[in-house]
C-alpha cells in the first residue's frame, strides 16, 4: 500500500509498505527492547551490553524490515551525515600508515554510529522513549543508592576508589549527569508524591556527581546537560540562570567537597607542569599529546594519516624525538576531534561537525528532545578529554540513548507500520 510520510528533517515522500506481520513486529519489538538494555547496561556491564547489541542487531535481521529502517535512516539529514562520516573514515582505510587491514579492524570501534544510525527511525513511539527514561532512572537511582553505601564502607568499591560502583568513574559520573536530568524530567511530568521521589533521585544524583565523584568527565557531562537543557528549553534568560547555578554549585563544591578540590586542583597542577613531568599524569600526557598531534597534523592537514594509524605514527615520532615521559607512546590523544583530524583530516572533522549539527536539528521539540540534545552535547563535550565515541561503555550509552529519545515521530516508514 501507498502511504504519505515524513523524512526525519526532510520533505514528504510517499513508499509501498507491505504490512507488518506478527513476527517482524515481535522481532521489532525485541530490538527495541534490546536497544534499551545495552543503553542502560552498558555502563554497568560491557558484557550486558555486548550481548544487547548483539540482539539488537539479530532482531532487526529477522524482522525483515532493516533495509527499510536503514533507508529511513537516510532520509534524514542526520542520517546522510552519519552514513558520509562514516564512508570518508572507511576511505581513509586505503592511506593508513597502519596497513589497511589494520585499518578495517579498527573500523569495529564506530560501529556505535551504526547502532544510532539504524535505531533513529525505531523509536517513534513515545511509549518506548518513556521505557528506556524511566529504565534509566531507575537504574540509576539504584546504582547511586549503592554507590553512597559504598562511600560509606557499607560495600565494596571498583578500582580502588570509594563509590564507584559502574564501570568506572568517568563513565560513572557521566551517566549520573545523564540520569538526574532525566530524573528532572521525570518530576516535571510527576504530581504528587511522585514528584518528589524524581526530584530527589535528580538531587542526589547531583550531589554524588559533585561532592564524591572522582571523575572530572562527570562535572563536565553535568555542565553540559544543565546548560544543553536551559537553552533548548528556555533561551538565552535560562541558560544565564543555570550558569550561575553550575558556578555557586562548583563554588560549594570546590570549598566544602575533598575529592573535587583535589581532583580540580591535581588536574590544574598537572596541565601547568607538562614540561616538566617525571611520571606520566592523566592531565599532564594529554597536553603532551595535544602538542605533539598538532604537530603530526599540520603536516597532514586535509585527509590525515589514515585509519588506525595514530598509534604507528604517534610512537614512531615521540621515539626518534624525546626521551623519559615525553617520548610516550599512545594508542589515543584522549581527544576525540584531535584524534578524528589526525586519521580523517580537517575533511573528516567537517563531516563528524556535519554528523552533530544533523543530529541537533532532527531531534523533536519536546521533553524527549531535549534530554537527547543534552545527552549528544554531555557526549560532545566530555569527549575533549577523551574519544568518548569511539570508547566502549561511554560510545555504547551515549548513541543508543540518543538514537531512543531523539527520534522524531516523522518517518518514511509509519509508525502503525513498525509496531
Amino acid at each position: 500500500m501507498a502511504v504519505p510520510a515524513m523524512a526525519l528533517g526532510g520533505p514528504a515522500v510517499a513508499v509501498n509498505i507491505a504490512p507488518l506481520t506478527r513476527w517482524s513486529a515481535r522481532c521489532l519489538d525485541t530490538a527495541r527492547a534490546a536497544a534499551i538494555v545495552t543503553a542502560v547496561s552498558a555502563p554497568i556491564s560491557t558484557a550486558a551490553a555486548s550481548i544487547g547489541s548483539a540482539v539488537f542487531l539479530l532482531a532487526l535481521l529477522l524482522s525483515g524490515r532493516i533495509h527499510r529502517l536503514a533507508a529511513a535512516s537516510f532520509d534524514s539529514l542526520a542520517g546522510k551525515a552519519v552514513l558520509a562520516f562514516l564512508a570518508w573514515v572507511l576511505l581513509s582505510a586505503t592511506w593508513s600508515e597502519a596497513g589497511i587491514a589494520a585499518a578495517l579492524r579498527d573500523f569495529w570501534s564506530w560501529r556505535k554510529l551504526v547502532y544510532l544510525y539504524l535505531a533513529l527511525p525505531l523509536f517513534c513511539d513515545d511509549a518506548w522513549k518513556r521505557r528506556a527514561l524511566l529504565a534509566l532512572v531507575y537504574i540509576s537511582a539504584l546504582a547511586v543508592v549503592l554507590s553512597y553505601a559504598s562511600f560509606a564502607g557499607w560495600l565494596p568499591f571498583r578500582f580502588n576508589t570509594p563509590g564507584v560502583v559502574l564501570t568506572n568513574y568517568a563513565v560513572q559520573g557521566a551517566a549520573f549527569a545523564v540520569g538526574a536530568v532525566c530524573a528532572f524530567q521525570l518530576a516535571l511530568w510527576a504530581a504528587g508524591g511522585k514528584r518528589w521521589w524524581y526530584a530527589a533521585i535528580a538531587a542526589a544524583l547531583v550531589v554524588n556527581v559533585l561532592f564524591f565523584n572522582f571523575g572530572r568527565t562527570g562535572y563536565l557531562a553535568l555542565a553540559a546537560v544543565t546548560l544543553a537543557w536551559a537553552v533548548v528549553a528556555g533561551g538565552w534568560r535560562s541558560t544565564a540562570i543555570a550558569a550561575a547555578a553550575l558556578a555557586a554549585l562548583f563554588t560549594a563544591a570546590y570549598a566544602w567537597s575533598p575529592t573535587f578540590h583535589q581532583r580540580i586542583a591535581q588536574g590544574w597542577a598537572e596541565v601547568t607542569d607538562e614540561r616538566e613531568l617525571t611520571t606520566v599524569t592523566q592531565m599532564g600526557v594529554r597536553v603532551l599529546f595535544l602538542r605533539n598531534s598538532l604537530a603530526l597534523i599540520r603536516e597532514r592537514p586535509v585527509a590525515g594519516y589514515g585509519l588506525g594509524s595514530f598509534k604507528k605514527v604517534y610512537g614512531d615520532y615521540v621515539e626518534q624525538r624525546y626521551s623519559g615521559v615525553q617520548a610516550t607512546r599512545a594508542g589515543d590523544p584522549h581527544n576525540q576531534y584531535l584524534y578524528i583530524t589526525f586519521e580523517h583530516g580537517l575533511i573528516g572533522l567537517a563531516l563528524f561537525a556535519l554528523m552533530i549539527a544533523g543530529l541537533l536539528r532532527s531531534f523533536p521539540r519536546d521533553a524527549y528532545g531535549r534530554i537527547a540534545a543534552c545527552a549528544l552535547v554531555a557526549w560532545c563535550l566530555t569527549s575533549v578529554f577523551s574519544s568518548h565515541f569511539r570508547t566502549f561503555p561511554e560510545g555504547h550509552f551515549y548513541a543508543l540513548l540518543i538514537a531512543i529519545l531523539g527520534a522524531a515521530q516523522s518517518s518514511r516508514v509509519r509508525v502503525s507500520d513498525l509496531r
